[in-house]
């Protein structure tokens, strides 16, 4: 399990093409990729991350064993999101795993507690798996 773990959940239209752009584009920094169609793995030395499509959007994990391997996979995902959705910076809003959203991420009107319900499921369906995996490479000291 890791150290650092959050989530955040991109309220987009055309998820899809965003999920493949954003493939292409952070694979090239990863120790080792799987693609599942709508869900991304992507492996790095001391972490991973974690990008699929859900019902109202795009569900992002990032996982690493510090916090500088943690905010370097963020980071990495926010800016290829940023790029290829059009997005404010302010649609992006990560939180610690398990914790309730802000409403204020979700651009619609439609209500938060809906969104935030079906975000969730198909998150929980995606958590046992990613928590039980270990870090690839050398553990660093």
């Amino acid at each position: 399990m890791y150290e650092h773990l959050a989530e955040c959940c991109v309220f987009v239209a055309g998820k899809r093409n965003i999920i493949e752009s954003v493939f292409l584009r952070v694979a090239e920094f990863c120790v080792s990729t799987v693609d599942n169609g709508t869900e991304k793995i992507f492996r790095f030395i001391d972490g991973e991350a974690v990008v699929r499509a859900v019902d109202v959007g795009i569900l992002m994990r990032v996982g690493a064993t510090d916090v500088i391997s943690y905010y370097g996979i963020r980071t990495a995902l926010e800016g290829s999101i940023l790029e290829v959705a059009a997005l404010p910076p302010e649609g992006l809003a990560w939180h610690p795993v398990g914790q309730r959203q802000s409403t204020a991420t979700d651009p619609t009107n439609s209500p938060p507690e809906q969104r935030l319900k079906l975000a969730v499921s198909g998150l929980r369906r995606a958590e046992a798996p990613f928590q039980a995996r270990t870090p690839v490479g050398p553990k660093s000291t």
